[in-house]
C-alpha cells in the first residue's frame, strides 16, 4: 500500500508539474510573442524615424536649389548637421552667397555703367549745342563776308569810276 501510496503521490507531482510546465510555457509563448510584436513596432519606428532625418533636408535642399533656380538668392539657408545633408545644404549655402554677389556686383557694376552713358550722353548734347552754335556763329561771318566782299567790290568800282574821272578832267 506504501507504493501504492507513493505512487499515487508521484502522479499528483508529475501532474502538478505538468500543469506548471505547461502554464510557464504557454506564459513564455505570450511574453516572446508581446517582446517580438513590440521589436517590431520599435522597429518600424526607427525606420520611420530614419527615414524622415533623411528625407526632411533632403526635401529642404531640393527646395532650396529650386529657388536659387528660379532666381530668389534670399533664401536663408541654415546649415544644422556636418553629415552628407549637411554638407549638401553647406555647399548650397555657399553657392547662394556666392550668386547673391555675382549679382551684387553686376548690379553696381550696371548702376556705373548707367551713370558714365548718362554723362557721355550729356557730354554728346553740350557738344551737338556748342557746334551748332558754332556753325550758326560761322554761318554769320560767312554772311558778313560776304557783304564785306560787296562793299570792297562797290569800292573799287567807285575808285576805277573816280580815277576816269579824274583822268578826264585832267585831259581837259
Amino acid at each position: 500500500k506504501a507504493f501504492e501510496d507513493l505512487l499515487a503521490i508521484t502522479r499528483e507531482e508529475t501532474s502538478t508539474t505538468a500543469d506548471a510546465i505547461s502554464g510557464t510555457a504557454v506564459a513564455g509563448k505570450q511574453t516572446v510573442t508581446v517582446i517580438g510584436f513590440l521589436v517590431v513596432i520599435i522597429g518600424v519606428l526607427f525606420a520611420w524615424l530614419t527615414a524622415v532625418s533623411i528625407t526632411r533636408p533632403l526635401q529642404e535642399a531640393v527646395g532650396l536649389a529650386s529657388a536659387v533656380a528660379r532666381g530668389d538668392l534670399t533664401q536663408h539657408i541654415e546649415v544644422k548637421s556636418g553629415d552628407e545633408v549637411g554638407k549638401l545644404l553647406q555647399a548650397l549655402k555657399d553657392m547662394n552667397d556666392s550668386l547673391a554677389g555675382i549679382v551684387g556686383d553686376v548690379r553696381g557694376t550696371t548702376e556705373a555703367i548707367t551713370t558714365a552713358s548718362q554723362e557721355i550722353a550729356q557730354g554728346n548734347a553740350d557738344l551737338s549745342q556748342r557746334t551748332e552754335e558754332q556753325a550758326s556763329s560761322l554761318e554769320e561771318t560767312a554772311s558778313s563776308m560776304e557783304e564785306l566782299t560787296s562793299t570792297v567790290k562797290q569800292n573799287a568800282e567807285n575808285a576805277k569810276q573816280a580815277n576816269q574821272l579824274a583822268h578826264g578832267a585832267s585831259e581837259v
